[in-house]
């Protein structure tokens, strides 16, 4: 007879002040602690050093928001990762994610709180538990509200009750594609393609990317990689004419791919990881973790998928 898998619960910590904090997240560490979870938790010193006057947190793994929400993709992968080796030694992976929402802008904002719901979606296997602590005092009113979208629960003290504001994952980020793309700059590099020829495309970016716009090799091969993937699915699921733009925007560099076609919805556009062992269906998912920033919207008029790369040293946003 074997143990019934554990349930995953994804919570939000609705708090005012050092001590609506503790309240919910003591409990919640303590009880991973004591079922011998691993346990992580991604906080501001200030609150692990108030953490510390509550619990031992010597079994606690600490890890620094600043690196920790870097990337969303690649924090997911990296985080769901951790929670399937976890479930495989038939433990649990409990983490403590204080979200940093302080100088981000509004389209990062909106790429994080995409993938506070894509959770719901992508660890419902582990059975991991995560809890989300979100200051009211200082969290602007429409991230707390988009919290209550994202999060089945909502932790009042020690306990966790059905949050009836919740949005399944699918529909909510149905929502965040119904905002439009800004247009490209009017300076864009524009070229019309009538039959691609992958080897040509790339070289043509690669020269643009490393003359006009100085982009540095690494980030600009992880780019000509992602380009392979979105120009193949315009060649698939796409229908001609097919336009390539090329420009920078706030020290980034952004390449779009515009067609005709409706791109069918595989694995949510690449937003949810294939499961582990399943090779081949990385597509639009690794498009995510190569590239800064990806942004794709599909409809009757076509589809329109927008990859941009850092520049050393800053951020891509509102592209």
């Amino acid at each position: 007879m074997t143990d019934a898998p554990r349930p995953f619960a994804h919570r939000l910590l609705p708090y005012e002040g050092a001590d609506g904090l503790l309240a919910g997240a003591v409990p919640f560490l303590r009880a991973g602690l004591a079922d011998g979870d691993r346990v992580l938790a991604v906080t501001s010193l200030a609150t692990r050093v108030l953490l510390g006057d509550e619990l031992d947190t010597g079994a606690v793994e600490f890890l620094d928001p600043a690196e920790w929400y870097a990337h969303p993709a690649r924090t997911l992968a990296a985080t769901l990762a951790d929670a399937d080796v976890a479930a495989q030694r038939g433990g649990r992976l409990r983490l403590l994610a204080e979200p940093a929402w302080t100088r981000r802008g509004a389209a990062e904002v909106r790429e994080w709180q995409r993938t506070e719901a894509i959770v719901n979606a992508a660890f419902d296997r582990t059975g991991a538990a995560i809890m989300c602590p979100y200051p009211v005092r200082s969290t602007p009113a429409g991230v707390i509200a988009d919290a209550r979208r994202t999060h089945p629960e909502t932790v009042r003290g020690d306990r966790a009750v059905a949050n009836p504001g919740y949005v399944e994952p699918r529909v909510y980020n149905a929502a965040c594609d119904r905002d439009p793309l800004p247009p490209p700059p009017a300076s864009a590099e524009t070229l019309q393609i009538a039959r691609p020829d992958l080897y040509w495309i790339r070289a043509y970016i690669a020269d643009w990317a490393r003359q006009t716009a100085r982009l540095p090799e690494e980030p600009l091969q992880r780019l000509l990689v992602a380009i392979t993937e979105i120009m193949t699915n315009a060649q698939a699921h796409g229908a001609p004419p097919i336009t390539l733009r090329m420009w920078t925007a706030r020290d980034a560099f952004v390449c779009e791919v515009a067609d005709r076609g409706r791109w069918p919805e595989r694995s949510w556009y690449g937003f949810v990881p294939p499961p582990p062992g399943v090779p081949g269906q990385l597509g639009l998912w690794a498009v995510r973790l190569l590239c800064s920033r990806v942004d794709i919207r599909t409809g009757d008029g076509g589809t329109t998928v927008r990859l941009a790369v850092d520049t050393p040293g800053v951020r891509a946003d509102a592209l």
